[in-house]
C-alpha cells in the first residue's frame, strides 16, 4: 500500500503543477469585496487578484478553470442577474480603453501548450509570485502559425541569455476580437526586472517581426492577496502573505 500511496501523491503533485487549461479574466476598475462573493458561492476555483502598476488603473481577476463546465458551475453559483454576477462587476464606460486589449472587460483564454517558456516552472512560482508581467499581442486574424513561430524565436533568445523568466501563453478565444494572446510571467520580486533590463538589447523583438503583429504592449501588475481567492493548499506555500499575519 505504501508504494501505491507514494505514487498517488506524486500524481497529485504533478496535477497541481499543470497550467490551468482555461482562464477567465475580469478587468474591473475596483474589485473590493469580490473574494467574499466567491466564498459565498462556495467556489473551488483559484482566483488571483492583481492591481495594475502601469497602463490603465484597473484590477484584474484571473480565474483558473479546468474546463468550461467549471465556468458554468461558477456562473450558476454566482447567481446570474444579481450583484454577484461578474458581468455586474465591471465598468461599461467606453472612456477608458486599452489600445491593444481593446474594450473587452471579461475574456476567456485557452492555454497554448509548448508556447510558454518553462511553463512548469511558471506554475510552480504562482504561490510565491508577488507581481505579474503581462505581455499582450494582437495579431491579424488567422495568424496562429506566425504567433507560434514568434514564441519559438523568443524561446531561443531566452535560452541564449540563460534567462530565468518562465511564463505561460494563453490565446483569447471569447470576449475579444480574433488574434489576441497573453504572455503571463509571474515574478517573485521586481528585482528580476533589473536583470531583464540589463539584457534588454538582446531580448527585443526580432528585426523581422511578422507583419501579422498588429500591436504589442507590456503591463506590470502587483498581486493583492486581499483581492484573491485561493485554496489553503495554494496559500500554504506562504501563509502569512495569502492569509495575513
Amino acid at each position: 500500500m505504501k508504494p501505491l500511496l507514494i505514487a498517488m501523491m506524486g500524481c497529485l503533485a504533478a496535477a497541481a503543477q499543470t497550467p490551468p487549461p482555461i482562464l477567465r479574466l475580469i478587468r474591473a476598475p475596483n474589485a473590493s469585496g469580490f473574494p467574499a462573493r466567491y466564498a459565498n458561492a462556495g467556489s473551488n476555483v483559484e482566483v488571483l487578484g492583481m492591481r495594475a502598476m502601469t497602463g490603465l488603473g484597473e484590477t484584474w481577476l484571473m480565474e483558473q478553470h479546468p474546463t468550461f463546465a467549471s465556468i458554468e458551475d461558477l456562473d450558476k453559483a454566482l447567481a446570474p442577474g444579481t450583484d454577484a454576477d461578474p458581468s455586474h462587476w465591471v465598468d461599461a464606460s467606453p472612456t477608458a480603453q486599452d489600445e491593444v486589449l481593446g474594450p473587452s472587460r471579461t475574456i476567456v483564454a485557452f492555454f497554448r501548450d509548448g508556447w510558454g517558456y518553462r511553463s512548469d516552472d511558471a506554475i510552480r512560482m504562482l504561490p510565491r509570485a508577488r507581481y505579474f508581467l503581462v505581455t499582450v499581442y494582437r495579431m491579424r486574424p488567422d495568424s496562429d502559425q506566425d504567433m507560434e513561430s514568434l514564441m519559438k524565436q523568443r524561446h531561443q533568445r531566452l535560452d541564449g541569455l540563460n534567462a530565468n523568466q518562465p511564463d505561460l501563453v494563453y490565446h483569447v478565444i471569447l470576449g475579444a476580437s480574433s488574434g489576441l494572446y497573453l504572455v503571463l510571467a509571474p515574478l517573485v520580486s521586481l528585482r528580476a526586472m533589473d536583470d531583464r533590463l540589463a539584457r534588454m538589447p538582446l531580448e527585443m523583438e526580432p528585426r523581422q517581426t511578422p507583419s501579422s503583429v498588429v500591436g504589442r504592449e507590456s503591463l506590470l501588475f502587483r498581486i493583492d492577496p486581499g483581492l484573491s481567492y485561493v485554496s489553503d493548499d495554494f496559500a500554504a506555500v506562504d501563509k502569512p502573505f495569502w492569509r495575513g499575519q
